[in-house]
């Protein structure tokens, strides 16, 4: 009696799970199309470290080591080798890939001095048809990597037809 008793408490365990997963499946999901429009313009990002940049000196692939990485929506952009000298100027020109919205922009400089106690700071700008969209400094903790996200938000895209 206990034996059969056993067994159906077990059954009924196994067919009240298989019940509940059954219920409880999420509808399934609905495909939603997404229509990126570009942004008109021509597009550049300056660069301007305040502090020598240069490979990282620990990185595992050392003929790859970057002084500065740009990624636009995680797309690599530029990834610059040569060392940069304080307040030099790196500009990367005709910049595709921006959209109507929020454009995310990931920033990474190594300094060239291994110095453990100072703070560092760069300044990007990105610039549409020369005109500036928007400026950011970012900084790092003392002896680390200056990094960090810049975020674009473009709106009112510029029409390439004209009326008559």
């Amino acid at each position: 009696m206990r034996i059969l008793f056993a067994l159906l408490l077990a059954a009924s365990i196994l067919l009240g799970t298989k019940w509940f997963l059954a219920a409880n499946q999420p509808a399934p999901a609905t495909r939603i199309e997404v229509m990126e429009q570009l942004a008109a313009g021509q597009f550049s990002i300056e660069l301007v470290p305040m502090f020598d940049a240069g490979p990282d000196a620990f990185s595992l692939q050392a003929e790859e080591a970057s002084s500065i990485v740009v990624e636009l929506q995680g797309e690599n952009v530029l990834n610059h080798s040569a060392p940069v000298a304080t307040g030099e100027t790196v500009t990367i020109e005709n910049v595709t890939g921006l959209i109507e919205g929020d454009n995310e922009l990931f920033v990474r400089a190594t300094p060239a001095d291994g110095s453990a106690d100072l703070v560092r700071a760069m300044r990007v700008r990105v610039l549409r048809n020369q005109l500036r969209l928007a400026e950011a400094w970012l900084s790092s903790e003392p002896g680390l990597a200056v990094e960090g996200t810049v975020t674009v938000s473009l709106s009112g895209i510029e029409s390439k037809e004209h009326e008559h």
